[in-house]
């Protein structure tokens, strides 16, 4: 594993400070005990899509970065897992690759579909990937140029008018970002990633990682905690360490061939009202625990404990920690 890969930092990270962290440190017992790991909203409470676009643009701003790692090629096969309204699919498919976006959440895929009616997406949750194998393979024969029979046949057989796939999936590569830490179930994750990959293919991807959101999240448990309310940060997120998740990636097969670990200190929208909102969107697992009638109590617990930290140039901000990653299937 290599902390900085062949690439030069200001190309990997412009504008971020960036720090590594060694395997041996961030798999220490100390390091896995204070892990800051949220639920991603359920299809029952959808995403309100066009206010995550309008208030959270800088997701995908900032996951362009993330592309060039991707090095998608025309023809090549690729999974955007979680690919929420679809920006980035989009750019993934004008390099000329096939690409299926996979989201968990109704609305996104919506206005995913309306927004970009040429790539295909599917709803399906990442933590059972084998299990929405079929339903991708099937979108594949579909909707990709076919595979030489050759090929075809070494990867897919049809049973009883359905597509099985044997052990190593269609896709080229796995492309992910911002969307990993909402999967509490990551080894499931990584081996349906496994699955779905080709031998040789590449996962990509960028999440939360250690202390991500932690000034966020530890007063927002501290608000709850005050309502009566006893809770973990690793009850809605998952935030690994850069060794914690190399670690699984090795053993599930992977070979990992860049890894990084750094700061992104980020301006919220919304200016004054930035925390309200992200409090209000991306922290709607969290509010959901509070008792009835006090969301805005806990809101404004969690603006002043944070202001002094969060609060400057007249904006507020989200103190992102992220895990950056590129691996290779064995």
């Amino acid at each position: 594993m290599t902390c900085s890969g062949s690439e030069s930092p200001s190309t990997l990270f412009p504008r971020w400070e960036r720090s590594c962290v060694e395997s041996a440190e961030a798999n220490s017992s100390a390091a896995r005990e204070e892990r800051v790991t949220i639920q991603m909203p359920t299809p029952a409470k959808p995403w309100a899509a066009s206010a995550y676009d309008r208030s959270f643009s800088f997701v995908a701003n900032y996951g362009r970065d993330l592309l060039p790692l991707l090095e998608a090629k025309p023809g090549e096969r690729i999974l955007d897992l979680g690919c929420g309204t679809g920006t980035l699919t989009a750019e993934i498919a004008a390099s000329g690759a096939k690409v299926i976006g996979l989201d968990a959440d109704a609305a996104m895929l919506k206005a995913a579909r309306k927004a970009h009616p040429g790539i295909t997406f599917l709803k399906g949750d990442a933590q059972s990937l084998a299990l929405t194998m079929r339903q991708l393979a099937e979108a594949q024969l579909s909707s990709f140029t076919p595979l030489p029979r050759r090929e075809r046949n070494s990867h897919s057989e049809r049973r009883g008018g359905s597509t099985v796939l044997p052990e190593d999936g269609p896709f080229d590569a796995v492309f992910s970002n911002a969307a990993l830490h909402w999967m509490l179930r990551p080894r499931a994750v990584v081996r349906g990633v496994a699955r779905a990959l080709k031998p040789g293919g590449r996962f990509v991807a960028e999440m939360g990682g250690y202390r991500n959101i932690g000034a966020i999240a530890e007063a927002s448990i501290a608000a709850l905690r005050r309502e009566g309310i006893r809770a973990k940060v690793s009850d809605f997120w998952y935030f690994p360490t850069v060794g914690e998740y190399t670690s699984l990636l090795e053993s599930e097969g992977f070979t990992v061939r860049f890894a990084a670990y750094f700061d992104r200190m980020t301006p919220l929208e919304g200016g004054r009202d930035g925390m309200r909102r992200w409090l209000q969107i991306l922290g709607t697992p969290l509010l959901d625990r509070a008792p009835a009638g006090r969301r805005e109590a806990v809101i404004a617990a969690v603006e002043r404990a944070t202001r002094a930290e969060l609060l400057f140039d007249g904006r507020w901000h989200a103190d992102y920690r992220r895990l950056r990653f590129v691996a290779v299937k064995g």
